[in-house]
Formats: C-alpha cells, sequence, structure tokens
C-alpha cells in the first residue's frame, strides 16, 4: 500500500526501549516480538470493540533491511502527515508525568509560551522576557 493511494492509519510515535526486554504480540495470526514499551503502548492503545490500522516502524519498516529503513526514516514525516491520528506515547506514568501533561497542554494553549533550556525555569514568554 502507498500513502499516494491515501489509506486510513494511525501513527504511533513511541520511545523503542531496551530491544533486549522482548515481549510477544500477535501479528496476522503470527508472533513477533516488539519491545516492553511498544508492547505497554499496545496494550493501552487496543480497543476491544473495533480494529485499528496503526503505522509502528518497528512492524511496518523491515528493520533488516537498511535501504529499506534508510529510504522509509526519510519519509516518516509524510507517513505522521498522512495519518488520521498520531499518537505519542511516553510510556508508563512516572512521578512528574501529571505536571508534564499540564505544561505540554499549555504550551499548546498558548503560542506564546516556549522552552529554552538556557532559561531557569525552562519556560519563558515571547515579548515578556
Amino acid at each position: 500500500m502507498s500513502l499516494k493511494d491515501s489509506p486510513c492509519f494511525e501513527a504511533l510515535s513511541y520511545v523503542w526501549g531496551d530491544p533486549h526486554t522482548a515481549k510477544v504480540i500477535i501479528l496476522d495470526g503470527h508472533e513477533f516480538p516488539v519491545t516492553a514499551n511498544l508492547h505497554l503502548a499496545l496494550t493501552h492503545l487496543q480497543l476491544h470493540d473495533k480494529e485499528r490500522v496503526i503505522w509502528i516502524d518497528a512492524l511496518c519498516i523491515d528493520q533488516g533491511d537498511v535501504e529499506e529503513r534508510t529510504s522509509l526514516v526519510a519519509q516518516m514525516v509524510d507517513v505522521f502527515s498522512a495519518a488520521s491520528t498520531t499518537t505519542a506515547f511516553l510510556g508508563a506514568e512516572w512521578v512528574g508525568f501529571e505536571t508534564m501533561v499540564e505544561y505540554v497542554e499549555m504550551i499548546g494553549n498558548n503560542p506564546a509560551l516556549h522552552y529554552d533550556q538556557t532559561l531557569q525555569p525552562h519556560v519563558g514568554c515571547r515579548g515578556m522576557l
């Protein structure tokens, strides 16, 4: 299938995690090893009442084919842009997770706010610094 065919799919962005802590999923009736973080993401995203099509780089790109991997990684912007929804999975909840979510919501709702690692704290407001 090609992006030129305008397929209906979602995309998943996630942190790969340790490749040595593999879990197994069933993909088209076959066992397939995935990282623990991808397994956790799929567990959270699973819908029990309907099927969904999700583009996941570790599954959709033959990781052993360097030429294919290089070509498709260069097209990631196009893949994410063509998706009906892109989910960014940050991993399991941790201490400070709620604060981070509030920060992302605040930045998303106020384009004047921006992140600057040279500032202390790291959040600034354009036009007021």
